[in-house]
């Protein structure tokens, strides 16, 4: 009896540990995200072995030297060879987790900001619109736009009018727009450039370029929209569903197995 009740609290503690974790982790995650961000000079440190290390390997890659890069390769190189004598898989999953997750997250961090960028392209393109048809000159109008706007884009903008004011000229400077604002950008800059450099109406263009740039996002937001439901299945079967199992179903096979036990 004493066996068989100490294997029912086992049963029963393991589902209250697995909450227990989910819940951790997702207090965590809420106090990180609610938590101002720290000054980065604040979070300036000595470079110590481990950093250096990682920087020796990564010149000897040919990387340029990168404090959180330098640190993780360290202690990919140092805990690495470790786990290889214990668990060859445990290591390279170790190795795979420190080298795999900064170009994740490069690459994550990139596709963010072109998102934002394609977001905002709509407004800007509005607000300039209204500028023109106000009756102001295009780089006036493209500067009032700049400064009413927030973002990658309205950023790209105010640095084109910046080179305007060392001695480019603003067809120049909005032409050097094409690599930033990418093919979403292509119909707005050639409207500004054929305005600048021929005197085409601008308005007409502007106007398409907007209907066009509101267009793409509209169609961007369904397919984001059309994800959602395959997005959530991860988090449902791998979080939801064994908590589900664990809280609900382990603690009533493992009470039907205790009442079942004497009989057997």
């Amino acid at each position: 009896m004493d066996v068989a009740a100490d294997r029912t609290l086992e049963v029963r503690a393991v589902p209250w540990a697995w909450g227990l974790v989910v819940l951790i982790g997702a207090a965590r995650g809420a106090s990180a995200s609610l938590l101002p961000t720290r000054d980065p000079v604040r979070r300036r440190r000595t470079p110590g072995p481990v950093d250096r290390l990682g920087r020796v390997v990564r010149w000897k890659l040919g990387r340029a030297s990168d404090a959180d890069g330098d640190r993780r390769a360290g202690w990919a190189v140092l805990v690495g060879p470790a786990l290889l004598l214990v668990h060859p898989i445990a290591a390279l999953l170790v190795v795979g987790v420190l080298l795999g997750v900064p170009a994740w997250r490069r690459w994550s961090s990139k596709r963010l900001a072109r998102e934002e960028l394609v977001t905002e392209l709509p407004w800007l393109a509005g607000l300039v619109r209204l500028g023109v048809g106000a009756g102001l000159p295009v780089g006036q109008a493209l500067h009032e736009a700049a400064s009413r706007t927030s973002g990658p884009a309205s950023e790209a903008l105010a640095d084109a009018l910046a080179r305007t004011r060392r001695g480019a000229s603003l067809a120049d400077a909005i032409e050097g727009l094409r690599p930033v604002l990418g093919e979403e950008g292509r119909p707005l800059v050639a409207a500004l450039v054929a305005s600048v450099r021929h005197g085409a109406p601008v308005g007409p263009a502007l106007e398409a370029a907007a209907v066009d740039l509101r267009t793409r996002a509209r169609r961007r937001a369904e397919i984001r929209a059309r994800k959602v439901p395959v997005r959530m299945l991860f988090p449902l079967v791998t979080c939801i569903l064994p908590a589900f199992i664990l809280l609900s179903v382990v603690p009533m096979v493992g009470g039907a197995l205790q009442q079942l036990g004497p009989g057997l």
